[in-house]
């Protein structure tokens, strides 16, 4: 569960919340995005939150939504959607999640739960952008620009590396931009 605002809940209509469900990635998926885009505009989502559910390999996707009115912070200012994948082992949800993660966009949350049997894994990204507590706001201009500094001396420059590695049981993944 990944919670992106908070409603304060002064009146019945403060919180909407759908469930939906399905053991099929695209159909999950797609029954998720319906759900969110049926949301009302005076509403923005808070949390989505998926879950492994029944018995066998059905899946949840909770989804609250507050009253912007109502909203103490966060949430969506424009509606989020989500993208859901699926793999019989940790290993495989890694690499099917890989093959998912747009080119370009945002993504907001990444989500894995298994089901209760145990026989499959399912992966959520939530795409969007949530206006997070704390936010600063825009940056302001930039001030002027201060002394030059000693010329001819060699800079020092420091260098990163990263490494993927497989722990038993675990699934690791390194992305990089160039």
């Amino acid at each position: 569960m990944s919670r992106y605002g908070t409603v304060a809940l002064n009146s019945a209509a403060s919180l909407l919340t759908s469930v939906v469900q399905s053991s099929e990635p695209s159909d999950l998926a797609a029954l998720a995005n319906n759900a969110i885009a049926a949301i009302p505009g005076t509403y923005a989502v808070i949390d989505l939150a998926l879950a492994g559910a029944g018995d066998g390999t059905v899946f949840t996707i909770t989804i609250e939504a507050g009253l912007k009115t109502d909203l103490v912070d966060g949430g969506f200012n424009t509606a989020p959607s989500v993208i859901c994948y699926a793999a019989a082992t940790a290993e495989e949800l890694l690499i099917q999640h890989d093959a998912v993660v747009p080119g370009a966009g945002n993504v907001a949350d990444s989500q894995s739960a298994g089901s209760s049997k145990g026989q499959l894994f399912m992966g959520m990204l939530v795409l969007g952008t949530p206006t997070l507590s704390g936010a600063t706001g825009t940056t302001g201009p930039t001030g002027r620009t201060g002394a030059t500094g000693p010329t001819g001396q060699r800079m020092r420059t420091a260098t990163t590396s990263t490494s993927a590695r497989s722990l038993t049981g675990c699934a690791t993944s390194t992305r990089s931009t160039p």
